[in-house]
């Protein structure tokens, strides 16, 4: 799976920082850096950054090798690594490592999907 969305990827980059706000549908995980597709070439964005996934209608979460997804809050942690990402039919689905390294499989049906600089 891709580490691509909405024209950014975070393919081998670990995350240093994240924020989750369950009241008001907001979690963001952030980077040192980023890449860019730029002519159908990456080019790293050499700039921190977030990604930032807000106001879905609903949020699930798996642990690896699991079939069934529960409550995205069982399945919490803080993020290491994204190992995959995929977009399709108006749901987000992240492949997830933890700094605890858990492998878990969070899902978001109908998300707002953005990726921000940040100074």
């Amino acid at each position: 799976m891709s580490t691509e969305i909405i024209g950014y990827g975070f393919d081998d980059v670990i995350s240093d920082g994240f924020h989750y706000n369950e009241r008001n549908k907001v979690l963001e995980i952030y980077f040192d850096e980023g890449g860019k597709k730029v002519n159908d070439e990456w080019v790293s964005t050499e700039k921190p950054c977030k990604l930032v996934i807000e106001k879905w209608k609903d949020a699930m979460g798996r642990k690896e090798g699991k079939n069934i997804f529960q409550c995205l809050d069982d399945h919490l942690g803080v993020v290491s690594l994204i190992l995959g990402i995929k977009y399709e039919n108006d749901r987000l689905e992240l492949d997830i490592n933890t700094t605890d390294d858990r492998y878990v499989t969070w899902v978001f049906v109908s998300p707002k999907v953005r990726v921000e600089l940040v100074d």
